[in-house]
């Protein structure tokens, strides 16, 4: 399952998309998230650490945003 989000959100959002992947029955899950700035870039890092040891499945996660912070 793939989710593409248009805009930043907080982790917590983030969070709750990829349960509701797993809930759906998704053998993988995928989520692309917004990164706008430099700051939101260790926060990034730190979801995908919780992603980590929390989802019972695979995961891919991406960021898109400006050139320079994707």
């Amino acid at each position: 399952m793939s989710c593409h989000h248009s805009k930043e959100l907080p982790r917590e959002e983030i969070l709750k998309h990829a349960w509701l992947q797993v809930d759906r029955g998704a053998d993988v899950v995928k989520i692309v998230a917004r990164c706008e700035s430099e700051d939101k870039i260790l926060e990034h890092l730190e979801t995908i650490k919780i992603l980590k040891n929390e989802l019972p499945v695979p995961f891919l996660y991406l960021t898109s945003g400006p050139r320079k912070y994707a």
